[in-house]
């Protein structure tokens, strides 16, 4: 059971590009497959998608999409994003939008990431900036919650101010195309300077994040170089950014920081494998949506596996897990009258 979001994979990326730098900080892999981390403790099972061999109808499927970019692209592929975005999907970039063709040459891609990075002279130096770069305090804009910010952050101090771009007017069937000034909503900030915005693009949207958020997670730690109360305030931006566009299927609460995925059963119900890369924890999985996992309001678990002594039990609309440190655990969840079969 794969929740409504595209990870685009970028198969080109694993060349050397132009500008890269020598590997320096758990290299392109962290920085690419962070976020897939922290989306994976926050209840999300996104669907990894190759950007290069996706056809437009197949992007469509998807309401949102992440793109992790390594700054050049090619341009059938960013007109991909065009039309994913103009049919109303909500496209996530980061932490630069891409200005330039895998072989170097400049492309404009200001209509779907119209502000630039700061200070930007040369198209390599924006690669020293996110290696070697000041590491400023990053802060959720539309809650105010200091963030991690994993690497250096990149600022769009533009992105504050109105910008010029044609849209439609006028009235009748037929609209005239017209310039208006419009504004990105800013949702991150560093030193009170915009680090990421988001633009309305006909009827989607184009989101630019200046920062690898959860870098810290793709690796063996997990996320453990963080505090509890940095790893809970990713996890509320991740949820707060994609949750009205991608609504979860497993939704952890605040208290619980589980990777989960379900597989639906032919015979109704489903499995759920839970992974706890933490210590010890107890609370709530809750299921938003139970019919999507061949559920009712009320939810029958029973524990097929456990490695080290964990616990689950039923309930309304999800189940409560008691987990043993570094558990993994398989339910069969089922509704309706009487005990669950296995």
């Amino acid at each position: 059971m794969r929740d409504p979001l595209a990870y685009l994979e970028y198969p080109l990326y694993a060349r050397v590009l132009p500008d890269d730098p020598r590997p320096a900080g758990g290299g392109p892999f962290a920085e690419r497959f962070g976020l897939l981390a922290l989306l994976h403790s926050c209840g999300y099972n996104p669907t990894l998608v190759d950007l290069a061999a996706a056809t437009d109808a197949e992007l469509t499927e998807f309401p949102a999409a992440v793109f992790p970019c390594r700054g050049a692209l090619r341009l059938d592929d960013y007109g991909k994003l065009v039309v994913f975005t103009l049919r109303g999907g909500a496209l996530t970039t980061f932490p630069a939008p891409a200005m330039r063709e895998l072989d170097g040459t400049a492309i404009n891609t200001r209509f779907l990431w119209p502000h630039r990075p700061a200070d930007l002279p040369a198209r390599d130096r924006l690669r020293r900036l996110l290696r070697h770069g000041p590491r400023r305090g990053l802060r959720d804009a539309l809650t105010g919650t200091p963030l991690p910010a994993g690497r250096a952050v990149v600022t769009y101090p533009d992105a504050g101010r109105p910008f010029v771009r044609y849209g439609r007017a006028g009235a009748g069937a037929v609209p005239r195309a017209a310039t208006e000034a419009v504004q990105a909503q800013v949702l991150l900030t560093a030193g009170g300077v915009p680090a990421g915005y988001r633009v309305q693009v006909r009827s989607g949207t184009s989101a630019v994040l200046g920062a690898f958020p959860g870098v810290d997670y793709a690796g063996a730690g997990g996320g453990g170089a963080l505090t509890p109360g940095e790893r809970l305030a990713l996890r509320r931006f991740a949820v707060g950014h994609f949750e009205e566009v991608a609504p979860r299927r497993v939704a952890p609460e605040d208290a619980l920081e589980v990777e989960a995925v379900a597989r639906l059963s032919p015979d109704g119900g489903c499995l759920l494998f839970v992974l706890n890369r933490r210590g010890a924890q107890s609370g709530w999985l809750r299921f938003p949506a139970p019919e999507a996992l061949n559920l009712e309001d009320e939810v029958h678990a029973a524990v097929l596996y456990s490695a080290a002594g964990s616990g689950a039990a039923g309930g309304a609309r999800g189940v409560r897990l008691d987990l043993a440190p570094g558990d993994a655990l398989v339910l069969r969840l089922t509704s309706g009258p009487g005990a669950p079969g296995l």
